[in-house]
């Protein structure tokens, strides 16, 4: 359910550019407009962002991450600073833990809930289509074929085209009576269907129309549509963005058949088509001629005028370089550093800093950060906190701290259990598995951290400022969670892997 909501909501952000785009695009031809709204139906389909410095997002792909179930204050990052403060604000009223004890999180049920009511949304929305094809279908059993292909009839193709249009004798034309209008209808055997009583000079307009659909597969298009409409139909940018990739894409259409018109015959075109959008048919979905609203078709066509060849190389160009920019995701210039753990231990860990010193030292102190991220890690004053390897891998292990540069590595000292947590200010929190309880200490004094350290909390046990609640999750990890008294919406949790020899006692003290 987050990967759904995260494309839903980076392919909204891109439905609001486009159509942004294109209100300064109105004598644009609109091939190049249809071009542009499929690059939304491919981010409304595809489920993972691919990043590139390319991209034209001005905004996270991924505002919600993965670990967001295990937080205590869930939180997005969308990297618009208002939605974020205004989602997050009540998401930390509704949906923060409130009792550290509870197994499930808050956020987690509400997932739940939100994941059945889609999956209907879904089973109505794919049911109602259902049966009105169903419906269409039983009205279409009285079809007949019109007894003439394309390939053969002279008169279906504009005058000045001289020819059928290149694929023409592929498809099947077939009338049935009631129609309200011309339309194709099929997948792999697409069929143009029309209505019986079609006056005979309206039928080879209406033909050249319905086959620039099938050789474009306009019909597919708008099938792939529908199912993007359907998965995402809690989002009301996917019905706009349908909506307006469907007039784009006859317009674009009209266009095609124009250009191959005289001026007579244009002329003669805008009449059928205002002919045509007078009848009615409830068709949803097949790619159809004349259907209402029709005023922005026609108000094409009148401004329709063939474009230069400077014209078209250079709207070309800017076409796919938009196409390259919205159809991918900006990568993080700068990230925290977090470490969340569930029941299947740590979800997710982002390392970043501030960089300097060269590309490629920055990616070999990375990389050796990254190898080094077998424990928990914190940021705490400027520094990298994290555990090193002891000599015999057990304890006392080094703690290791790294500026945020990335390149000044230092040992502060030793410690006899697992790193929790540095804070701000220099103290330290780590695990003492033998007295199963928190030590604290200070940064500066780890050199012997027996003689400095002293007894913080246990599981069950309230400190002046903090309660703390120990969990067993699985057999390796121990969940601590840190509740502030005075807030109890502030919550720090931390998954430490039990010591393997440690783990059948752990198991016996804690469910």
């Amino acid at each position: 359910m987050i990967r759904l909501l995260n494309v839903s909501f980076s392919a909204g952000c891109t439905v609001l550019i486009v159509t942004v785009l294109r209100m300064f695009c109105r004598r644009v031809p609109k091939g190049y407009c249809y071009g542009i709204w499929l690059v939304v139906l491919f981010r409304f389909l595809c489920p993972v962002a691919i990043p590139s410095p390319l991209s034209l997002l001005p905004v996270n792909a991924e505002p919600l991450r993965e670990g967001i179930v295990y937080e205590a204050a869930p939180e997005i990052e969308s990297g618009v600073n208002w939605i974020d403060q205004a989602v997050n604000g009540v998401m930390g009223e509704s949906l923060a833990v409130k009792d550290p004890a509870n197994s499930v999180n808050p956020i987690q049920i509400w997932l739940a809930v939100a994941f059945g009511v889609w999956v209907a949304g879904v089973i109505a929305f794919a049911g109602y289509h259902v049966w009105r094809l169903i419906l269409l279908r039983r009205h279409l059993a009285g079809a007949a074929p019109a007894g003439m292909g394309v390939k053969n009839a002279e008169g279906f193709c504009p005058a000045s085209a001289g020819a059928a249009p290149a694929g023409a004798g592929e498809e099947k034309i077939w009338e049935a009576e009631g129609l309200g209008g011309a339309f194709v209808l099929g997948v792999i055997c697409p069929r143009i269907y029309l209505p019986a009583d079609l006056p005979e000079g309206s039928r080879r307009y209406i033909l050249s129309h319905e086959q620039v659909h099938i050789r474009r597969r306009d019909y597919l298009v708008k099938l792939l549509g529908l199912t993007a409409v359907g998965i995402h139909w809690f989002n009301p940018l996917s019905w706009v963005w349908f909506r307006m990739m469907c007039r784009d894409m006859e317009m674009s259409c009209d266009e095609q058949v124009l250009k191959d018109l005289t001026k007579e015959e244009q002329k003669g075109y805008l009449r059928v088509l205002l002919e045509q959008a007078e009848r009615e048919s409830g068709l949803l979905f097949p790619a159809a001629f004349g259907k209402n609203p029709v005023y922005g078709r026609v108000q094409n066509i009148l401004h329709y005028r063939k474009r230069g060849k400077v014209f078209r190389v250079l709207t070309a160009v800017i076409l796919v370089v938009m196409v390259v920019g919205l159809a991918t995701s900006p990568k993080s210039a700068a990230e925290s550093v977090a470490i969340i753990g569930g029941a299947d231990g740590p979800t997710s860990i982002f390392v970043a800093a501030k960089v300097g010193g060269g590309k490629e030292a920055n990616e070999r102190n990375l990389e050796k950060l990254r190898d080094s991220l077998k424990h928990n890690m914190c940021f705490a004053d400027g520094y990298f906190y994290y555990e090193g390897e002891s000599e015999n891998g057990g304890f006392p292990v080094p703690l290791m701290r790294l500026a945020e540069d990335l390149e000044t590595e230092e040992k502060v000292g030793e410690l006899p259990g697992s790193l929790i947590c540095v804070r701000d200010g220099g103290a330290c929190l780590w695990m003492d598995w033998e007295e199963k309880r928190i030590m604290a200490g200070s940064v500066e004094e780890l050199e012997s951290p027996e003689a400095n350290a002293y007894r913080y909390l246990e599981d069950g046990e309230r400190g002046r400022t903090e309660e703390c609640s120990m969990e067993r999750m699985g057999d390796e990890w121990l969940r601590i969670v840190l509740v502030n008294l005075e807030d109890p919406s502030r919550q720090e949790e931390y998954l430490l892997q039990i010591p393997e020899e440690m783990r059948e006692e752990y198991g016996r003290m804690l469910p």
